[in-house]
């Protein structure tokens, strides 16, 4: 922790439930920015959640997310069926990652396990669609990050944040393009 002048220090137990000590010369503001960053440290190890809504339909957003000839198109070369227990791979370059489907509730629901490559964690993808007026509303979650040792949680919820922006992103032009 800094170092501060007052030697008055006020016990508190975090939202993540560390105790910590701080100085009563801190700002009720500081006191609050410091948990907020101790909880924000916490939930990134947890999931990563991301929202997008598609101008398709369903039945085109989930067919895109679960045929493996689509897949391949805009996210990764994929050996991939949606049937619960299909062991899957996606390959791009030397990037490989593997896992094994879980749950699969057509047109709105897939998880998948999910290995980061060069670990042996599994972490969990979970795709869920709604139908919206007139398109899809997708809810991407990946769980599992505490798993993983904190540098190691922080490198993979960061990346893992990145690409997941960039997968949805090109889910969405592909989806553009098939209208």
């Amino acid at each position: 922790y800094p170092s501060f002048r007052s030697s008055l220090y006020l016990p508190i137990v975090s939202t993540n439930f560390r105790s910590i000590c701080v100085p009563l010369s801190l700002t009720v503001y500081s006191v609050k920015y410091y948990l907020h960053q101790e909880s924000t440290t916490y939930l990134m190890k947890k999931y990563i959640e991301k929202k997008r809504t598609f101008n398709s339909p369903i039945k085109r957003v989930w067919e895109a997310i679960t045929r493996e000839e689509e897949i391949s198109k805009w996210f990764m070369q994929a050996n991939f069926k949606a049937e619960k227990g299909y062991s899957y791979e996606f390959e791009h370059e030397s990037i490989i990652c593997h896992g094994t489907v879980l749950e699969v509730d057509p047109p709105n629901k897939l998880v998948y396990t999910w290995i980061n490559p060069g670990t042996t964690e599994e972490t969990t993808v979970t795709w869920l669609l709604e139908e919206t007026n007139g398109g899809t509303e997708l809810t991407l979650i990946h769980r599992g990050y505490e798993k993983y040792s904190d540098d190691d949680a922080e490198k993979f919820f960061k990346e893992n944040e990145f690409g997941w922006n960039m997968v949805i992103q090109g889910l969405d032009e592909y989806l553009n393009l098939k209208s």
